[in-house]
C-alpha cells in the first residue's frame, strides 16, 4: 500500500500544499517518534495534561464521549510513531479484541490564525472526497473512505484544527455521522479551557 493510502487508512493526514491566499504554509513539524503506550480505557476520567508544554488531547474528550463510539473496554494509547509536541497530539481507541482503529483524536493547536487554516486545508486537501458542512467551527468537513469516516474542524478562537477518525465497524452511515458530529461539538466545548 503506498504511503498516502497508509496513512489514510490509519486515519492520519498526508501533509501536501496548502490552497488559498489567506492561509500560510510554514515546513511541517516532524514530532519525534513515540513508544505505543498502551492502556485500557480507564473507568475514572481521562487524566489532566500536566503543564509540561506538550499537548494533550486527552483534555479535549471524556470517557462518556468515548463511550458513545466505541465499546467500553476500548484500549486507549498514542497514535504509534507520532509524538506529541506543542502543537500536535493524537490519540487512538481500539475496542478489545480487534485489529485496526476504533477511533482516533488528533488536535494541532497553533501559533496563528493563518497557520491553523493552513493545517485545516491541508487536511481537507489529504482526505480523498471531502465535503464542506458548517456543523462545527468555523469550517469543517467530511470524508468517508478507506472503511472509515472522518469530521475535521476548525476553530479559529483557540487556533485550533480537530481531525475525529471512526472505523466504519463503529460509525456506520447517517448514525456514525451523526456520532463524529456530536463527539466534534463536545471537543469543541473544551478547545477553550
Amino acid at each position: 500500500m503506498n504511503q498516502h493510502l497508509r496513512r489514510m487508512a490509519l486515519g492520519l493526514v498526508v501533509v501536501g500544499a496548502t490552497q488559498g491566499a489567506a492561509c500560510t504554509k510554514k515546513p511541517a513539524e516532524t514530532p519525534a517518534p513515540a513508544s505505543a503506550s498502551t492502556t485500557a480505557l480507564p473507568a475514572a476520567p481521562l487524566p489532566a495534561p500536566a503543564a509540561t508544554g506538550v499537548l494533550s488531547a486527552a483534555k479535549l474528550i471524556n470517557d462518556a464521549d468515548v463511550a458513545r463510539v466505541v465499546p467500553a473496554g476500548s484500549v486507549r494509547q498514542h497514535l504509534a510513531g507520532v509524538g506529541s509536541t506543542s502543537t500536535y497530539d493524537g490519540l487512538s481507541f481500539t475496542p478489545p479484541g480487534k485489529a485496526g482503529i476504533g477511533l482516533t483524536v488528533q488536535w494541532w493547536k497553533l501559533p496563528s490564525a493563518a497557520e491553523a487554516q493552513g493545517r485545516y486545508q491541508t487536511n481537507f486537501a489529504g482526505y480523498p472526497g471531502a465535503k464542506t458542512t458548517d456543523e462545527v467551527g468555523q469550517h469543517s468537513f467530511r470524508a468517508t473512505g478507506f472503511k472509515r469516516r472522518a469530521f475535521v474542524f476548525l476553530d479559529l478562537s483557540s487556533l485550533s484544527v480537530v481531525a475525529l477518525t471512526c472505523g466504519d465497524d463503529q460509525c456506520l452511515g447517517d448514525e456514525g455521522d451523526a456520532k463524529l458530529a456530536t463527539l466534534a461539538k463536545s471537543i469543541q466545548t473544551h478547545l477553550g479551557s
